[in-house]
């Protein structure tokens, strides 16, 4: 698989639209789960609460978990992989000034929110997906949670959803507590419920081919957050076809020429410049009818919320015709 590490493109340029497909899920069940209350069912309850609890007289600590599941049933299998999933829930109290972490883990067994309580909570994977501060009274409101890799399992269908746990890290009574008070979905505010924003990589345009299956550009891995690696795979190629990969921050126009452009006129029918040919990327002879390209997506903050966009073309062996892939967008995110 080719690496490629992307320079800055022309800073002239940033004023390029968000095109990727964004998408809100709210939850479709959530359940604080008590470990002091630990058969008592807390899913039509108005909170959704996590982490390390407690009360000062007589002292006594003790952990609750959030667990939260969404409905991305209409997404699964439509060939579409996330770039960027981000779980948003409402703080709404604290217990004191500071905060804490609490970790966000895959939930890998079914479970329901009318019965689940502590004692009978579905098991769940042990590795952090990712952690954010709570329960800081001096910072109410919404709270964001990275769970890409979750959204791209879920809707790839690598893994069952059943959903997400927040929880205290290691769940040791040592030391400080700034549990995580908020709103679940039954908390009365619509507007206020926790929900998942999922962007996907937008899939413009249309490609062309000099045999019988169109190639294909689309998102195979990874994150388009600044400084992470996002794998794109081009499919559909005829074997030992000549790769080249072309980016820029541009779909409407190409040094002044409106995109599409149609290479017609050159001797390619049918085909199209889809993106701005700002930066080339030759990739290695196609082994088979797939090629994957790693980019590491800059990580400079004017770029955020940019689209950058890709198009591939290819050369098969033995043939004077060029093929084309569609366009690809996806936003570049801090």
């Amino acid at each position: 698989m080719r690496s490629l590490a992307l320079p800055v493109l022309v800073a002239s340029l940033l004023t390029t639209a968000i095109d990727a497909q964004t998408f809100t899920f709210p939850a479709i069940a959530d359940a604080t789960t008590d470990d002091s209350q630990p058969t008592v069912n807390f899913g039509s309850s108005p909170r959704l609460d996590f982490g390390k609890q407690f009360v000062s007289s007589p002292f006594q600590v003790w952990f609750a978990r959030g667990h939260v599941r969404f409905d991305l049933s209409g997404f699964v299998g439509a060939g579409l992989v996330p770039v960027r999933a981000t779980f948003f829930w409402y703080q709404s109290q604290s217990s004191a000034a500071g905060c804490l972490d609490v970790s966000v883990h895959r939930v890998i067994a079914p479970w329901s929110e009318s019965t689940i309580t502590w004692a009978n909570q579905p098991p769940h994977d042990p590795t952090e997906i990712s952690r954010t501060c709570v329960g800081n009274s001096f910072d109410l409101g919404w709270k964001e949670f990275d769970v890409t890799t979750l959204a791209q399992d879920w809707v790839t269908a690598i893994a069952p959803n059943d959903g997400l746990v927040i929880r205290d890290p290691s769940e040791s009574t040592a030391g400080a507590a700034r549990p995580g008070l908020g709103h679940s979905r039954e908390n009365g505010d619509p507007t206020l419920v926790p929900y998942l924003e999922i962007e996907f990589a937008e899939q413009f345009g249309t490609g062309c081919t000099s045999h019988s299956l169109v190639p294909l550009l689309a998102v195979q891995s990874g994150t388009s957050t600044m400084g992470e690696t996002l794998v794109l795979r081009t499919k559909n190629l005829v074997p030992t076809s000549n790769v080249v990969m072309f980016f820029g921050l541009d779909n409407t126009q190409w040094n002044g020429l409106p995109l599409p452009f149609d290479l017609t006129q050159l001797g390619f029918p049918n085909c199209n410049v889809l993106v701005e040919l700002a930066l080339q990327a030759n990739l290695p002879t196609a082994p088979s009818t797939f090629v994957d390209l790693a980019i590491a997506v800059p990580n400079v903050p004017a770029l955020d919320g940019v689209s950058l966009y890709a198009q591939t073309f290819a050369a098969p062996p033995q043939s004077s015709l060029i093929e084309a892939s569609n366009g690809l967008g996806f936003p570049m995110r801090l």
